[in-house]
């Protein structure tokens, strides 16, 4: 992510820069509880994957990515998507917090009857306050854009519920579009990453789907007064996007390749954040791939948040011998969550995916445009640029 307006370099972990002493103050307040760990005093569990949010977002510093991933599960019945809700899915909670009178917490299994299994890692979270700031309207006008430009790789807005507002809203973060903003996000791993409640989501998840056990839990819903979820918020909000090498000439004919065969139709180089009561927020055009996959076939063992609409699967072929799957839309963002529905387009923001026409049907494909004269290892050059997480902040 390449910050386009005047701002301060910053380092992996660092806060943006131009904040203000309050703001800086609220960065470092939000750092230490994403830092802290929680006990069952605090509301862990009773199942829960890990009990800090820095234990899965560390690499390369605190709100960074992990080498860990979590299991989603789930079957095909009568051909549409079943969570296996009763039994404990979609989300593979691996912990538990033991005894607690008469139950005993352990961590989930795969239910045998699960035919669908999908691991999927923590992704960084390094910048990501730029995205959460970029108006909803704007990405819609994005997408009518390219509908009348591009119809053939236009996205659609996934559009989902923001549990802050009650509203319907842009879904900008998660494996699948599928979270509005990072104030929701925020709420959300914590009850089901962590099992700890607050006011957004008051529900504990149900061990291996048996909610008779939440008898047994020590602590009273909701666990969190909505202090915690806020101060997560604020780090991530305000955490930078931490400094990239600059583009050398092998990587800048790459980035001309990129453009010249029709990349960049589906990777938006540039967005512009809108009104933000923080100042560094505030109208900035910064740089990073935003994803608008028009979503094709999909791997079975991906896992859909919502059933796919009848008229949106039959845009592809491939996509209805595939299942209500779904090709990833968002592959290093933020959060792990359920992916949306398998073939409804979105808008998100990814890195370079492993292949330019993977997920497409060969009406989308657009036609082949010779690359020209720059080497492959160019082209190789700008996509490791590109894709990494290394972001320079430009002045």
């Amino acid at each position: 992510m390449v910050l386009l307006a005047g701002t301060a370099w910053a380092d992996f972990g660092d806060p943006l820069g131009g904040l203000t002493a309050a703001e800086r103050a609220r960065f470092t307040a939000g750092r230490q509880t994403f830092k802290e760990v929680e006990g069952v005093a605090d509301g862990l569990g009773p199942v829960f994957n890990a009990d800090s949010c820095a234990a899965c977002h560390n690499v390369g510093a605190t709100g960074g990515g992990s080498e860990r991933v979590e299991t989603r599960f789930g079957r095909t019945v009568s051909g549409a998507f079943d969570p296996m809700t009763s039994q404990g899915g979609s989300l593979i909670q691996a912990q538990g917090i033991g005894a607690q009178g008469v139950c005993t917490f352990v961590g989930e299994q795969v239910p045998a009857e699960a035919t669908i299994r999908a691991r999927r890692r923590t992704t960084p979270l390094f910048g990501l306050g730029l995205v959460d700031s970029v108006p909803g309207v704007a990405l819609v006008a994005l997408a009518a854009h390219e509908a009348r430009s591009q119809p053939a790789t236009a996205g659609r807005p996934n559009l989902v519920t923001d549990v802050v507002t009650g509203r319907q809203a842009v879904g900008k973060f998660g494996w699948k579009s599928q979270v509005p903003n990072l104030l929701h996000f925020s709420a959300d791993a914590y009850v089901n990453e962590m099992g700890i409640t607050s006011p957004f989501f008051r529900n504990e998840n149900c061990p291996q789907g048996d909610c008779s056990l939440l008898a047994c839990d020590p602590v009273a819903d909701p666990e969190d007064d909505g202090t915690d979820v806020r101060r997560f918020n604020d780090f991530m909000r305000l955490l930078a996007p931490p400094p990239r090498p600059r583009l050398d000439c092998a990587g800048f004919g790459g980035s001309l390749v990129f453009e010249r065969i029709g990349c960049a139709s589906c990777h938006v180089r540039t967005l512009v954040t809108g009104p933000s009561p923080v100042e560094a927020l505030r109208f900035r055009a910064f740089q990073r791939d935003a994803h608008r996959a028009p979503v094709g076939p999909a791997a079975r063992h991906q896992v859909p948040a919502r059933r796919t609409r009848r008229h949106d699967r039959r845009r592809d072929p491939r996509a209805r011998r595939a299942g209500p799957g779904g090709a990833r839309s968002l592959r290093r963002a933020a959060g792990g969550g359920a992916g949306a529905a398998a073939e409804v387009p979105r808008i998100a923001v990814t890195r370079v995916p492993q292949s330019p026409m993977r997920g497409r049907s060969n009406q989308e494909r657009p036609p082949f445009v010779h690359p020209g004269p720059f080497p492959q290892s160019s082209r190789v050059r700008f996509f490791g640029w590109s894709g990494s997480w290394r972001w320079q902040a430009a002045s």
